[in-house]
């Protein structure tokens, strides 16, 4: 039970998992808090380029980004956002995609 205490002390509502029996509550929170506890707020942006595409595929460029982003604590939960925006070139038309999701997790 000081396992279980220890961990709960770093937030007002911290989850215990009980599934079957005392072992459980020791295990679950040691490695929900490690897990939890490597995960850092940070922000990484990725600009995409295509070096190559086959002749038959009809693409003559292609170039993007991508945005991942986590917010949060253990305390707060976390908020995850990405975003996945490309611009493919081809002969005749130049196609945009925008692809954005967001989760949370608490």
């Amino acid at each position: 039970m000081g396992i279980a205490r220890r961990f709960s002390k770093h937030c007002k509502s911290a989850p215990v998992l009980v599934l079957g029996g005392a072992a459980t509550v020791l295990i679950a929170p040691i490695a929900h808090a490690s897990a939890i506890d490597a995960l850092k707020p940070h922000r990484a942006v990725y600009d995409v380029k295509l070096e190559k595409a086959s002749d038959r595929s009809g693409i003559r460029a292609m170039d993007g980004r991508i945005v991942y982003e986590i917010k949060g604590s253990r305390c707060e939960g976390f908020a995850v956002r990405f975003r996945f925006l490309t611009r493919v070139r081809s002969a005749r038309k130049t196609f945009t995609s925008d692809q954005r999701n967001a989760t949370f997790e608490s």
